[in-house]
């Protein structure tokens, strides 16, 4: 049986139930015919830019070519990452990532959970107003602006492991882990 005669649609819900990037691209490269599917559609379903692989630019363009599969975008030890990201993912990771500016997100992302750790500044400034489908938030981050953060109204849990500052808690609140006071 040739997988062109299965119809695309069918082969994307496929594609989004493999959960990562060796098995999509052991699907993507299996055939001629799905590898220029998934070149065109995307199969990547997360990114990590690191130290040693630290080129914005690769996950400007890996996140706009793939934000139909991608999942997780991971940075670690970057300068105002955020503005690297055209099209926010469901879960967001920054690690050690310096945030000189507000982050705020071209447009609404879709994007549920968002770890900020370890960040290198004095105050990190959100636009919540980008964020109304945060569900979790993870933070280490000893200066977080909470300003705004009752409109994101789905947000159920928050994790924080240091001392914040945080003067307005979202109604949906179910949970706020912390190892300090509030």
């Amino acid at each position: 049986m040739s997988f062109n005669r299965i119809p695309d649609c069918i082969l994307y819900i496929i594609m989004e139930y493999i959960p990562d990037n060796k098995g999509s691209l052991s699907m993507t490269l299996s055939c001629k015919y799905l590898k220029n599917l998934f070149y065109k559609y995307g199969y990547l379903k997360y990114i990590t830019i690191g130290p040693l692989i630290n080129n914005l630019y690769n996950l400007s363009i890996n996140s706009c070519q793939h934000i139909r599969t991608l999942n997780m975008i991971s940075v670690t030890y970057s300068c105002n990452p955020h503005y690297w990201i055209f099209e926010w993912p469901k879960t967001v990771f920054f690690n050690y990532c310096t945030f000189k500016d507000k982050i705020n997100p071209p447009s609404l992302t879709k994007t549920e959970t968002l770890y900020i750790l370890n960040t290198k500044n004095t105050i990190t400034k959100v636009n919540w107003e980008k964020f109304k489908n945060l569900k979790r938030l993870e933070l280490s981050d000893w200066n977080i602006d909470f300003e705004g953060i009752e409109v994101c109204k789905k947000l159920v849990n928050i994790n924080v492991f240091k001392k914040v500052n945080m003067e307005t808690i979202p109604e949906s609140l179910k949970r706020l882990v912390t190892n300090n006071y509030t």
